[in-house]
């Protein structure tokens, strides 16, 4: 947004992605970065949303029994029914539809691959554009670049945007609101990720994370958020020629 010259209203972090999609609702926040699916359990239509084709994954929500479950008939029974067409229909059909919930609209994408073949089905669905399948054909996961460095990866998170989101959404603000060239100097500096690259995850994060101490993992992420304050800092001041 800040490079299509857009201006956007900073909010701070939440605790719930609902809490995002609500202030983006009542127009206290101009965008939100949610799962997408907490964007329609919201309820109401916000305008606006965008999935990036091919740069998003579906996750699913996984069901079971205990395998020790004093009823194992009732709850494979259950089971049975989530996954049928009639339970599908639950997780997305508007209220009042046909098979579909009474009161409140659940807006849950359904696994069943047929369920989005079905076209008669259509006109009663929440979201009748939406189909997964077809979505994810696009979507290409390399496991060997990413797959191994998930703490590294919230671990980096926490460093550059959370710990540091005071000084990072007061950078922001300044840079978009910034007239060339500030605007463009300030961005330079913001999005610099160079302190936390690829090679420094796989070596020295990695070692601080994988060691277990939790003084040398404090450490770091002192050091590191220091640094990053440091150039959020350096990035408003630019934007203030």
């Amino acid at each position: 947004l800040a490079r299509a010259g857009v201006t956007v209203k900073p909010v701070s972090l939440e605790t719930s992605a609902k809490g995002v999609v609500t202030k983006v609702a009542l127009g206290e926040a101009d965008a939100g970065i949610v799962y997408a699916s907490d964007v329609t359990a919201a309820g109401g239509d916000i305008e606006g949303v965008g999935i990036p084709a091919g740069q998003n994954v579906t996750a699913t929500y996984p069901i079971a029994r205990l395998k020790e479950a004093d009823s194992t008939f009732v709850a494979d029974q259950f089971i049975e029914y989530v996954l049928s067409p009639e339970g599908q229909k639950l997780w997305n059909f508007r209220p009042g539809t046909p098979g579909g919930p009474r009161d409140y609209a659940l807006r849950r994408l359904p696994v069943r691959r047929d369920f989005y073949s079905e076209a008669a089905w259509k006109p009663f669905r929440s979201d009748p554009e939406a189909d997964p399948y077809a979505a994810g054909g696009n979507f290409v996961y390399h496991p060997e670049w990413t797959a191994g460095l998930f703490r590294e990866l919230a671990f980096v998170i926490r460093v550059m945007c959370q710990d540091t989101h005071g000084e990072l959404a007061a950078a922001w603000r300044a840079a978009i609101a910034a007239p060339e060239p500030a605007r463009s100097r300030s961005l330079a500096v913001l999005q610099d990720l160079s302190l936390v690259d690829y090679d420094r995850c796989r070596t020295e994060i990695t070692a601080a994370l994988e060691s277990r101490d939790p003084v040398r993992e404090l450490a770091l992420a002192r050091e590191l958020g220091d640094r990053f304050r440091a150039q959020y800092g350096l990035a408003e001041r630019l934007a203030h020629p």
